[in-house]
């Protein structure tokens, strides 16, 4: 076989193990892990962001009202978590992009005090990851 030949069948190779291969957006609080899986599967069944659209098919004010709703399920209080990052991001095929959007809760005390941001994923048909969760080592 070709050194050519070789190339191309490992190309497909890879991209038959990426297609397949889940990604996930993992976020921490209180003590557990929240996963939200996706497959390029998932990223296909919505509509693509293709170069020569200037907007994404969802706006991304209406991923953020679907993303606090979610957020809304699994945390107490989420009325008071601020926004704090609504970003895009693609895989799978340079035109199937989703968001991520990220809320922060409020300072666990009067000083303030370290908080990480609780990251949701939102695909551009407007579904939601359902999250894997798991207990998480706090330090």
């Amino acid at each position: 076989m070709s050194s050519r030949r070789v190339v191309i069948v490992a190309a497909i190779l890879c991209s038959l193990g990426a297609t397949a291969q889940g990604n996930s957006i993992s976020s921490y609080f209180n003590g557990a892990r929240y996963d939200f899986p996706f497959t390029c599967e998932d990223l296909s069944e919505a509509p693509p962001w293709l170069e020569r659209d200037v907007d994404p098919p969802l706006a991304p004010r209406d991923a953020l009202r679907i993303a606090r709703k979610q957020l809304d399920v699994l945390v107490a209080n989420s009325d008071t978590w601020r926004v704090n990052e609504v970003g895009l991001r693609s895989a799978c095929s340079p035109d199937q992009w989703y968001y991520v959007i990220g809320f922060l809760p409020p300072p666990p005390r009067p000083d303030g005090g370290i908080v990480t941001e609780f990251r949701l994923l939102v695909l551009m048909n407007g579904r939601t990851a359902e999250p894997q969760i798991s207990a998480w080592p706090t330090p």
